[in-house]
């Protein structure tokens, strides 16, 4: 006596049990459209019929599977919650329909030093080598090519952001001056990074952060609204202070500061848009430099 057919319902679902695994390398074998769309079809179907009879969904089934599961494939792991952008960062932004609005973006260019005498003791010793004043040099030369109408150079107080801003200065039209050294932007340990590094000064974390954290909320913010036409800052200072800013301003955790590495005499561009939006057009530019003259000590 032959056994009853098997339902085409269970048919359906083997079938599909059998072509689970597939369909979960269908990311592998994403060169092959037409396999990746059968393998999601084939992977909705199964999961629409095994839901219907009270089964486990696929969510669920890869979940318990997690011991031999990549922890980055996870599906718990990568949902991706999007933070939401804080567009009074500043703390000028209009409160009222009729307050004056700002008109004109700024852009901020900031230049890290070139490469100085790490092996002096004290700052006044820390001068540029050879090497930090070409770079200095060929960094004058880069931002005068822009042709752009600079506002007075802002500058760190170290000695090594002191000379380098004069190189760069040398280079740059006759109207455009030094500003007084800035003490906010001296170099320190703005915060204590994620992940670790071998590198951990708690006590410079905790006065140099400060420091640093009020010179970000100086030179940070919309133009006044009655700035008409844009402006263009030349900032010369330090690789952890560039850093941390370029965190701030784009309200990344700035604790990922130390995942960059700056070249020294490097062009790294701020623009803070009259609405408040900050964008970066680089980090760490080096375009300008031979090979010879890439470092980042």
């Amino acid at each position: 006596m032959s056994n009853p057919p098997m339902p085409f319902t269970l048919s359906i679902l083997s079938l599909m049990d059998a072509l689970l695994p597939l369909s979960m390398m269908r990311s592998a074998l994403g060169r092959s459209a037409r396999w990746a769309g059968f393998a999601s079809l084939s992977l909705w179907a199964w999961d629409q019929a095994r839901t219907a009879r009270g089964g486990p969904t696929i969510r669920q089934i890869y979940a318990q599977s997690a011991p031999s599961v990549p922890p980055h494939l996870d599906p718990q792991r990568m949902r991706f919650e999007p933070s939401t952008w804080d567009d009074n960062w500043d703390g000028r932004k209009p409160v009222h329909e009729a307050d004056p609005k700002p008109q004109a973006s700024r852009h901020l260019l900031l230049i890290r030093h070139g490469q100085y005498n790490i092996q002096a003791q004290v700052d006044h010793e820390r001068k540029l080598t050879v090497l930090g004043r070409r770079q200095a040099e060929a960094t004058g030369v880069r931002l005068a090519q822009l042709n752009l109408p600079w506002q007075p150079m802002i500058r760190s107080s170290m000695t090594r952001a002191m000379e380098t801003g004069d190189l760069i200065a040398k280079h740059l039209p006759e109207g455009v001056g030094l500003g007084e050294p800035d003490d906010m932007l001296r170099e320190g340990g703005p915060f204590p990074p994620e992940p670790e590094s071998r590198w951990h000064p708690q006590l410079d974390f905790f006065a140099s952060g400060a420091r640093i954290e009020a010179g970000f909320r100086k030179y940070f913010h919309r133009a006044r609204p009655d700035q008409t036409t844009d402006s263009y800052e030349l900032m010369v200072c330090h690789a952890n202070v560039i850093r941390y800013f370029a965190c701030r301003c784009l309200q990344l955790p700035p604790e990922a500061w130390l995942r960059m590495s700056l070249m020294n005499g490097s062009i790294t561009w701020v623009t803070i848009r009259p609405d408040g939006r900050v964008s970066i057009s680089c980090i760490g530019d080096g375009g300008h430099f031979p090979t010879e003259l890439r470092t980042t000590t």
